[in-house]
């Protein structure tokens, strides 16, 4: 019983830690939307200012993706091993979530470097939209994507209980 319980509470956590700090990735063909138009009409030396902060964002956030993605192979792997080496399975999901947190980091941390550079009037622009929770680019918190979802074993949203 009791281990049924720990391995339902891994399992869990995994599937909630990648599906609440997913990043977006965008869909082929489309560009992204120019900053400008989301945080009120930005400047070129802002513009310029915005995209060498993504640049650097990007970067930074790319050896953790990787090796993000080296954990989950090696989640996958101890999962469907013959023999369940829990020590192995929770070290790895604990690597994860600390991962999934640098990389959190490092997006709110961006978002604070680009509100510094606007002007009080952006500044309000973005700070309500923020707060709005609504996704877009340096906005809130990253948008959903079911793709991502489907590789851990997700069907898509749960219905609700009056349907």
């Amino acid at each position: 019983m009791n281990r049924k319980l720990l391995f339902g509470i891994l399992v869990t956590g995994t599937l909630l830690a990648t599906q609440l700090i997913a990043q977006p990735h965008p869909q082929p063909g489309s560009a992204p939307p120019k900053p400008g138009k989301m945080m009120g009409d930005l400047n070129e030396e802002q513009q310029a200012k915005v995209q060498s902060l993504r640049l650097q964002l990007e970067k930074e956030a790319l050896p953790l993706k990787a090796k993000r993605e080296s954990l989950d192979a090696d989640l996958k792997a101890a999962m469907t091993a013959d023999s369940f080496d829990e020590g192995k399975v929770r070290k790895v999901v604990e690597q994860m979530h600390a991962i999934e947190a640098d990389l959190q980091m490092l997006h709110l941390r961006h978002q604070r470097d680009v509100r510094n550079l606007l002007t009080p009037e952006q500044r309000e622009k973005f700070d309500l939209h923020l707060l709005s929770g609504k996704p877009g680019p340096d906005f809130g918190p990253p948008p959903h994507h079911p793709e991502r979802s489907m590789q851990h074993g997700q069907r898509g949203p749960l219905p609700h209980r009056g349907q």
